[in-house]
């Protein structure tokens, strides 16, 4: 039996040791992960602000052109309904005109009628 603890006892520092050497691999891979992710956002973060930038001012042309087509819509709304009013209001002096003509007429036949 004396023979057999030393190996089991090798084994157990062996294993101890394969432990370590595990944690301490996993430790530096996660390190240099962390750093390697850092580069790469410190690398990205100036590319990825220029395209949010580019797709701001984008936008904001697109909407600042929305906003001329819908102004000159309503201008061009506003000169169709008084070109609508205009028209509008000269068929009212027609039909006013009209009628007064015919009451008018009206009158004069009343009048030639009770006369007669």
């Amino acid at each position: 039996m004396d023979r057999r603890e030393p190996r089991l006892q090798g084994d157990a520092d062996r294993k101890q040791n394969l432990i370590n050497w595990l944690r301490e691999t996993f430790g530096t891979a996660r390190g240099s992960t962390a750093r390697m992710l850092e580069v790469a956002l410190s690398t990205a973060r100036p590319e990825i602000v220029i395209r949010y930038r580019d797709q701001l001012r984008t936008n904001m042309e697109q909407v600042q052109q929305q906003i001329v087509d819908a102004k000159e819509a309503a201008r061009l709304d506003a000169a169709t309904r008084e070109q609508t009013l205009t028209k509008l209001t000269g068929n009212q002096r027609t039909v006013n005109a009209k009628i007064a003509e015919i009451e008018t007429l009206i009158a004069d036949l009343t009048a030639v009628r009770h006369a007669g």
